[in-house]
């Protein structure tokens, strides 16, 4: 779990870093495209959901 739980931080902080570019050239998120909003939502997401997951899991374990 703890390796899924890296592998999202990563897959959403490179999912993050590619939409850099297009986030500041959209400006303000009201103006953000559907697709863009769906993605940074999606890395953030996973960005979170791995954090939390680590924190749980090894206290468990």
């Amino acid at each position: 779990m703890t390796l899924l739980a890296l592998a999202a931080i990563a897959a959403g902080l490179v999912l993050f870093d590619r939409l850099c570019p297009r986030i500041q050239v959209s400006g303000s998120p009201h103006n953000w495209p559907m697709p863009l909003r769906v993605l940074t939502l999606t890395s953030v997401t996973l960005m979170i959901w791995g954090t939390i997951t680590l924190s749980i899991f090894p206290a468990i374990g």
